[in-house]
């Protein structure tokens, strides 16, 4: 009888063991950009776990710009254009189908995605106008939300929502034809410079109710990497060479910033800057702009290279993004699930 017990005992814990490791968490990462199909014709593409999925119509030349992941849905914005010459159209797609924002009358696309805690759908970018301006946008739900009025060139590069506000960051010009980098909260303009032939809000993020915007703009001269925090400026970089920051994000009150520095040799680094402090990622002439996402487990990833595979870094350790393909595949954004 007692050895019955002990064999059920240890049966018992070899089920709870099975169970257990069945269950160890996973982590998915979301990848997407385009891939190269013929001459100067990309395809709008999302990577997951290094499996490469086409977006949109086979026919169309098309790209995606950004994604985010939310309740197991997949939101992506970018553009799609039949032809080169052709004007480009705003799009998005949820789970892989696709919704179109404009007409194709004029050029558009978008530029960052988020979804609310109501899972409304909230896309910003661009549409040209009449006057052949770009107007900076943004789409709640497919409806057109203009913030500017189409005087002067302007461009939204990145949105959040954040207690149920609205900001938008990008830049407007001025009547001189300088470029004013700015956010907008709620449809109000905050500028963060006062005109500038050379700068760009890339990035906006939201914690503990700070404002951050990443960017650049001039110093020393030279265009120099940006970070505003609540509208205060910091130079990222030393005014030396050209560096421009892409992306921020912040988390347990450390703050990582990713962008690209052209070197005295003309070489392209990859770097990011924690809490201000860089680290050069790769120093190489297929490096892009690049994008920087933190984990739950703070697992620091960045994206932004090009290649046959492309690649992203995890805490600093390159990887390969895609499958080994023939077709150049650049990566613009990235989302993490664990």
């Amino acid at each position: 009888m007692k050895k019955k017990v002990i064999i059920i005992g240890i049966l018992f814990l070899m089920m709870i063991s099975a169970c257990k490791k069945d269950k160890q968490p996973t982590t998915d990462v979301y990848l997407v950009g385009q891939q190269s199909i013929s001459g100067d014709e990309n395809i709008a593409i999302l990577v997951k776990n290094g499996k490469i999925t086409a977006l949109g119509t086979p026919a169309y030349i098309s790209a995606a710009t950004s994604i985010v992941v939310k309740n197991n849905d997949v939101f992506i914005g970018g553009s799609t254009r039949r032809v080169l010459g052709e004007k480009s159209i705003a799009k998005y797609w949820k789970n892989g189908t696709e919704t179109t924002l404009t007409s194709g009358t004029y050029n558009a696309s978008v530029r960052s995605i988020d979804v609310d805690e109501n899972n409304n759908i909230y896309c910003a970018g661009y549409e040209f106008n009449s006057n052949n301006k770009s107007v900076a946008k943004y789409w709640k739900n497919g409806i057109a939300v203009n913030l500017t009025n189409g005087t002067y060139d302007a461009q939204i590069n990145s949105i959040k929502i954040y207690n149920n506000d609205i900001y938008c960051a990008g830049y407007e010009k001025n009547p001189d034809s300088e470029i004013v980098v700015k956010y907008w909260k709620n449809g109000i303009p905050v500028d963060l410079t006062t005109g500038q032939i050379n700068a760009n809000a890339m990035s906006i993020f939201l914690y503990a109710n700070d404002v951050y915007v990443a960017g650049y703009a001039l110093y020393g001269g030279k265009t120099a990497a940006a970070l505003w925090k609540n509208g205060i400026v910091t130079f990222l970089s030393s005014g030396v060479n050209t560096e421009l920051a892409a992306d921020v994000f912040a988390k347990d009150n450390d703050v990582y910033v990713s962008g690209t520095a052209i070197t005295g040799g003309g070489d392209t680094e990859n770097k990011i800057w924690k809490n201000n402090t860089a680290t050069v990622l790769s120093n190489d002439l297929n490096n892009s702009d690049p994008s920087v996402f933190v984990s739950k487990n703070n697992d620091v990833y960045v994206t932004g290279y090009s290649g046959t595979p492309a690649k992203y870094w995890k805490n600093n350790v390159i990887s390969d993004a895609t499958e080994v393909t023939a077709n150049r595949t650049t990566i613009r954004d990235i989302f993490v699930v664990e």
